[in-house]
């Protein structure tokens, strides 16, 4: 398991996610990779992600973007998300991300994060098909 592990890199599947990951962000989005800075965590995988997409302004990693430590077991942890409930720890950090945004429009970051703030935005059941995000996907918010 890579969560928690700053250190782990993208498997196989990762690598090609995040391939495709840039033509999404190019063709669907119209993102220049050149001249777009992005955020990253300070998690190895969210970083190289960001690199394989194709960015060339990385940002110094953001410990706010960083997985949520909830101290959960798993079982628990899949049997909230199930529900369409998130720890109580990804709405702190997501309520302190939202309330200091970077200044980067793009940020790679790690799903609890991401599903709280969703939710905090009210977007979480209404937007997407899927409460819990895919790997790589796109969720655009609107934030400030």
């Amino acid at each position: 398991m890579a969560f928690g592990k700053a250190e782990a890199e993208l498997t196989k599947q990762g690598l090609e996610q995040a391939r495709q990951l840039e033509t999404t962000l190019v063709n669907e989005y119209d993102v220049d990779l050149a001249t777009t800075p992005v955020a990253v965590s300070e998690l190895r995988r969210s970083q190289q992600t960001a690199e394989v997409a194709g960015f060339r302004l990385i940002s110094s990693p953001y410990a706010v973007l960083n997985e949520v430590e909830h101290g959960l077991e798993g079982a628990v942890l899949k049997a909230m998300l199930a529900r369409k409930e998130v720890p109580k720890a990804a709405y702190v950090a997501a309520e302190a991300l939202l309330s200091q945004p970077l200044t980067e429009s793009i940020w790679f970051t790690h799903g609890l994060i991401i599903m709280a703030a969703c939710d905090v935005l009210g977007l979480a059941r209404s937007r997407w098909k899927r409460f819990k995000p895919q790997f790589c996907e796109v969720r655009v918010l609107p934030i400030g």
